[in-house]
């Protein structure tokens, strides 16, 4: 059985599509880079998540995602409240995350601590895979 190429996993896969689809100097995609932006100048780390990573694995950077869900580790809710004032719309999604609207997307962000998974995992037993890049 030949070896797999490590660059040809899922992840490596997910990992190359996300980074061009966040990092493309497509106009109509820099309010959300703008956005995301912020909480690194916050000091503050966040994770992508949902049906952003599900429709770049099946359809790569073709489709507009109807969402982007993103966590926030480092900032509480009131942070972020005081990040994106000119962003939040309708104050709360359904799940308790603030529902930002930067200028033709939609982003629902919830810091990390107020995320039903960590509230309901039991002391230790939550992971987290977290990958990282700059946003210029």
């Amino acid at each position: 059985m030949p070896e797999q190429d490590i660059s040809d996993s899922p992840i490596a896969i997910l990992r190359q599509r996300l980074s061009r689809f966040l990092g493309s100097p497509a106009s109509w995609k820099r309010p959300l880079r703008e956005a995301l932006s912020r909480i690194g100048a916050n000091s503050a780390s966040a994770v992508i998540f949902g049906g952003v990573l599900r429709d770049l694995m099946l359809f790569g950077n073709a489709e507009l995602p109807r969402d982007v869900d993103v966590v926030v580790n480092g900032i509480d809710v009131n942070g972020l409240e005081r990040i994106f004032p000119d962003l939040i719309k309708n104050g709360r999604n359904r799940f308790g995350g603030l529902r930002l609207q930067p200028r033709g997307w939609l982003v629902d962000i919830w810091a990390l601590r107020d995320t039903w998974a960590f509230r309901q995992a039991p002391k230790g037993r939550l992971v987290l895979i977290i990958w990282s890049e700059q946003l210029s």
